[in-house]
Order: structure tokens, then C-alpha cells, then sequence
């Protein structure tokens, strides 16, 4: 603590994971949605498979990652780095592409900040960050009961 009572937390954090291209031979996996250690005083997290992330194909793509953090107290800075979310993952042999990676900040009085992929912004005790990552493409066409949802 510094000396004002000012607490400083310096944080690393990676939502490492998204969902896998489906394969000619199975489904796109989902990679592991485990994240580093959480034992941070100032933040909680949580992960999560993102739900219907992977899209239509014969074999569908991997779901990918969902990840929340929220600051428990005090305020601080996130410096956001993600990927793919302008370029969703391609399907292949007619699938479908996956869905595109997406970051927010959700404040506690209920606003709502999109984050662009490359982003440093300021976050206060009771906000929530969310990081979803990208989800797979399908492999093959799809059945025609299935939909790219």
C-alpha cells in the first residue's frame, strides 16, 4: 500500500481459449476455459464455454471462452488486448464461420462500453469486464435442421 493508502495491484490476466475448427472427422473442440490464477484481492473472475459460439457445419466449430471479471473495490486500469473481432474464423468445405471475438464493460449503474480489440479504459469497484473469444467455423455443410446460431 502505498504510503496516500492508495492500493496499487498490478494484474496479469489471459482468457486464453476459443472455440477449434470443425474437423472432417468431428466436431470443433472447445479449447480450455481455465485462466491463471484469480487470487488477486481487487478482482473476481469466472469462465465459462461460450454457448453457441461454434457454428453450423456437418461438424460444428468449438464454442469458445467466456470470461468476467469484477473489480471488487477500489478502481484501476484494464489494458485490453484481443484478436478477431472484425474477422470471424472461417468455416470450411461449407461451413459456417464462427462468431467474431468481443469485449465489454458492463458499469455498475448499468452502462454498457463495447471494447475495440485493442483498448485501455478505466474500470470502478461493482464493474464487470467481459471477454468473449472467438468461436469456431464448421466443417462440411450443414444439416438442413441446423441453423448458424
Amino acid at each position: 500500500m502505498a504510503a496516500d493508502g492508495d492500493h496499487r495491484l498490478g494484474r496479469r490476466g489471459r482468457a486464453v481459449g476459443s472455440g477449434r475448427l470443425g474437423r472432417f472427422h468431428r466436431r470443433g473442440q472447445c479449447t480450455q476455459h481455465a485462466c491463471g490464477s484469480h487470487r488477486s484481492p481487487g478482482a473476481a473472475a469466472r469462465g465459462a464455454r461460450g454457448r453457441a459460439r461454434g457454428r453450423a457445419g456437418r461438424h460444428r466449430g468449438g464454442d469458445g471462452v467466456v470470461r468476467v471479471y469484477r473489480l471488487l473495490y477500489g478502481s484501476g486500469t484494464i489494458s485490453y488486448r484481443g484478436e478477431r473481432h472484425e474477422t470471424a474464423p472461417q468455416g470450411v468445405a461449407g461451413g459456417s464461420p464462427g462468431a467474431c471475438a468481443a469485449a465489454r464493460i458492463e458499469r455498475a449503474d448499468g452502462r454498457i462500453e463495447v471494447l475495440p480489440a485493442k483498448a485501455r479504459a478505466q474500470w470502478h469497484a461493482g464493474d464487470r469486464l467481459i471477454i468473449e473469444t472467438a468461436g469456431g467455423g464448421g466443417w462440411g455443410q450443414p444439416a438442413a435442421t441446423e441453423t448458424t446460431a
